[in-house]
Order: C-alpha cells, then sequence, then structure tokens
C-alpha cells in the first residue's frame, strides 16, 4: 500500500468536478463544467456577510497559527523541533481539544494566501512552521547569513522613539529584531502600535563592522540588535 498522502486539495476540487460531471451528465448536455468554473459560480453567491465570515476565518486562524508555531506551542501539547516544524496531525488534534477547529484545508488555505508569508509547510506536506517571529526558546532556525542592502527599515511608534534612540533596537520577547527593505512595509507594522514613525538602519555599514544578518523565508530581514549609533529617523 502507497504510503503518500493525498493533497486534500486536490481531492475535493476532484469530488466537486466528478460530482458536476455526473450532474450534467444526467441532464444530457454536453456542456463541460470544470472546477474553475464551478468555484467561480460558488463565489458570485456568496453575499457580503459570508466573504466577511471567510476572511474573519482566515484572520483568526492565522492569529492562532502564529500564537502557537512562534510562542506557545505547549498550549494545546503541541511539539516543535529546533527548526520550528510541527506535525500538521498534531496541531489539528491540540486545536480542536483546546476548541479551536483545524483541518487541513484551512490550514493550507491560510497558508498559501497569506500576504506575509508568516507560515511554510513541508515539502512531504505533513509538517507546518512559522519562518520567523520565535519566541519560545524550544526553537533556533538555523538561517544563512546574509549581506543585506545599504538601508533596511523598521516600523515603530512614536511613543516608543526616545528609548529606541538611547538603547537601540532590542528584539523584546522575540528572539530577533525584525527589518525591512521597503518603507511601506516597514510604515505599516508601526500602524499597529500607534502613531507611526520609520526607521532606518545603516545595514550595510553595520555588516561591513562586523554585525551578523539574516534573511527569513519570507524575506523578512533579521539581526540581533541594532545600536541606536545605526538609528535615524526615515519621517
Amino acid at each position: 500500500m502507497s504510503n503518500v498522502r493525498p493533497d486534500p486539495i486536490f481531492s475535493l476540487h476532484f469530488f466537486f468536478e466528478q460530482k458536476f460531471t455526473t450532474r450534467l451528465n444526467r441532464k444530457n448536455t454536453s456542456a463541460t463544467l470544470t472546477i474553475a468554473n464551478y468555484l467561480d459560480r460558488i463565489n458570485t453567491k456568496y453575499d457580503s456577510n459570508t466573504r466577511i465570515s471567510m476572511g474573519k476565518q482566515h484572520a483568526e486562524t492565522s492569529k492562532f497559527l502564529s500564537y502557537v508555531l512562534r510562542h506557545e506551542p505547549q498550549a494545546i501539547g503541541l511539539v516543535l523541533d529546533r527548526e520550528g516544524w510541527a506535525d500538521i496531525t498534531a496541531l489539528i488534534t491540540g486545536a480542536r481539544q483546546s476548541a479551536h477547529e483545524l483541518d487541513e484545508i484551512l490550514i493550507r488555505s491560510v497558508v498559501e494566501s497569506s500576504d506575509k508569508k508568516r507560515f511554510a509547510i513541508s515539502e512531504d506536506g505533513r509538517r507546518i512552521r512559522a519562518v520567523q517571529g520565535h519566541s519560545t526558546n524550544s526553537v533556533a532556525i538555523t538561517y544563512t547569513e546574509k549581506v543585506p542592502p545599504k538601508f533596511l527599515y523598521h516600523g515603530t511608534a512614536t511613543r516608543f522613539i526616545e528609548s529606541i534612540m538611547y538603547k537601540g533596537l532590542k528584539p523584546g520577547e522575540r528572539q530577533y529584531v525584525h527589518l525591512s527593505e521597503d518603507v511601506q512595509t516597514a510604515n505599516a507594522v508601526g500602524q499597529r502600535y500607534g502613531k507611526p514613525v520609520v526607521l532606518k538602519i545603516e545595514a550595510l555599514l553595520m555588516h561591513q563592522q562586523g554585525f551578523n544578518f539574516y534573511q527569513a523565508e519570507n524575506r523578512v530581514w533579521q539581526i540581533y540588535h541594532v545600536p541606536s549609533e545605526y538609528l535615524s529617523s526615515f519621517y
């Protein structure tokens, strides 16, 4: 017997395609209704409340995954290896025992639709991890050191500026300080915390002076600490 696990999304699509092909055959029509046609038709039937509900479900699932894959896996009895990987079946089981309903299709949908690419699924489809942002000491992902661009950016709130310009950028509860390649992304991050301000980091100069920079799979740059002398307020 094969040990290869079927792709749940492919299985779902195959089911719908067979179902609707059968229905069409019964009506003796030669029209071909593909799964793409079917999904397009279904989408047109969603009212605004349904769309909002789906968006809310994805957002809540993404927050839950961030919580257990970055910070508190033990909250649902989940075990992460040193590279941050967790077994998807164990994740689903632990989530359900904690009153969070998950399945593989929802997990894959959240992973694939995330604009920030916060999560990754292993090549064999059996494991999932957060690609960066960890605070749990059980995870120590091996990132490859890279040469940064001349400048990187960090978004924060104006109320933190005085402390940052005195102490520099520190990771807080996370393992690394997170930096962005563009001002727009950094500004969006800053808006989460209040009135935003973007800091410009002399990244290449820091690298030339011995500081190590790393980049996660989702292109977020990471460093342990940015001393204040390499910082300037962008706007």
